[in-house]
């Protein structure tokens, strides 16, 4: 049994003011299974019987534009679940599912024309198959994923007339789907240096449009990049001091689903490094995140005349205690 009551009050004053208050209920009850059809064949699944109640006053004020929602909804959902997974051995396991899943419904006032919106809640259910091997002397353990995705009334934020801020709020398609691949490994080269990488690879694409939009049909969601990476690397100089490195790229990708060529995102590294002392049960680190200060854009707002960039180089230290 699972019970959530979460409130919440926002406010904004400035050229843009924005109040808004929000109390959401989710209860559930929910289970999970596994059964041992042989030795070697797991049959697991489970279901969710979820209940959402959302509860909104949101009033927005741009100059002489006032905009107000009252917003009260109601969920139910049951999400079911079910896979097999076979092991081969102690190392070895192959697996597969098809689960449910599912985002409430909600609102907002759009602050720069005041316009009160709502967006239908939206489902998706997710196919997956992985593969996972890991070494019996725990040298290296990597693994590979294969999944599709079939959303009912996708949600997905977007400027509905590109180049106007506006029009900047949260819209449903029809349909969709994502399928892609993934692929991660660890790997001990020496009992000082660990290796570790990760591989994404993504297609999302609107199959069916909102009404009045038939040439979205075919696009990509917008922000999902088709390519994910990064590259690790840790390693223990004594009982004492380690050092580590990570190197993540986000492939590019186009801002929204209008898919403007102009617009678009990503396509950039980003490097951390840190030193780290352990000494008994404290342990004392250094780190510099984004060290070559990669500014990467993220989202363009408003046809490029503003953009979410990634957070700038950052030096920090921290001091931990275990007890």
């Amino acid at each position: 049994l699972a019970y959530e009551d979460r409130k919440q009050n926002t406010q904004i004053s400035g050229l843009f003011s924005f109040d808004s208050d929000v109390e959401t209920t989710s209860s559930a009850i929910f289970a999970d299974l596994r059964y041992g059809l042989s030795d070697q064949l797991i049959l697991f699944g489970g279901a969710r019987l979820q209940h959402y109640k959302d509860e909104r006053l949101q009033i927005s004020t741009f100059g002489p534009l006032t905009g107000i929602q009252i917003y009260d909804e109601t969920d139910k959902v049951f999400l079911p679940a079910l896979g097999l997974a076979y092991h081969f051995d102690d190392d070895r396991v192959l697996s597969g599912s098809v689960r449910k899943g599912f985002n409430p419904a909600g609102s907002s006032v759009n602050i720069f024309n005041a316009r009160p919106y709502t967006y239908e809640s939206e489902s998706v259910i997710t196919g997956e198959v992985t593969y996972r091997q890991q070494a019996a002397d725990g040298r290296y353990d990597f693994g590979v994923t294969a999944f599709y995705n079939d959303f009912d009334d996708p949600q997905l934020f977007v400027e509905q007339t590109p180049g106007m801020r506006s029009t900047l709020q949260v819209v449903n398609q029809k349909a969709g789907r994502s399928y892609g691949m993934e692929f991660d490994g660890k790997l001990q080269v020496s009992d000082r240096l660990l290796l570790s990488g990760a591989l994404g690879l993504l297609e999302t694409e609107i199959t069916e449009a909102q009404d009045g939009r038939p040439d979205l049909k075919g696009n990509s969601f917008g922000l999902d990049p088709s390519l994910t990476l990064s590259l690790g690397a840790d390693y223990q100089i004594n009982d004492v001091w380690s050092i580590d490195a990570r190197a993540t790229y986000r492939g590019e990708s186009f801002n929204d689903f209008n898919n403007i060529a102009t617009e678009k995102v990503g396509d950039y590294w980003i490097t951390d490094v840190g030193v780290t002392a352990r000494m008994g049960n404290l342990e004392l680190r250094a780190y510099v995140k984004n060290l070559f200060d990669e500014t990467g854009v993220t989202r363009f707002i408003a046809a490029g005349d503003f953009a979410d960039v990634t957070d700038p180089r950052t030096v920090g230290i921290t001091l931990t205690s275990r007890w």
